[in-house]
């Protein structure tokens, strides 16, 4: 396998990559759910009146 060619070094850096990318995904979905939440709560009140 590839990643035994790899020195702890770079096993360490390809690992915090996939971790960051993995990460930031999760982050989009949660703040396109607290930005829907939010607008919901902003619409709730004003009443309606946006």
């Amino acid at each position: 396998m590839i990643v035994n060619l790899l020195t702890p070094a770079e096993r360490r850096d390809l690992a915090n990559a996939l971790l960051h990318a993995a990460w930031s995904a999760a982050l989009e979905d949660t703040r396109i759910l607290l930005l829907d939440l939010l607008l919901e709560v902003d619409e709730a009140s004003l009443g309606g009146a946006a």
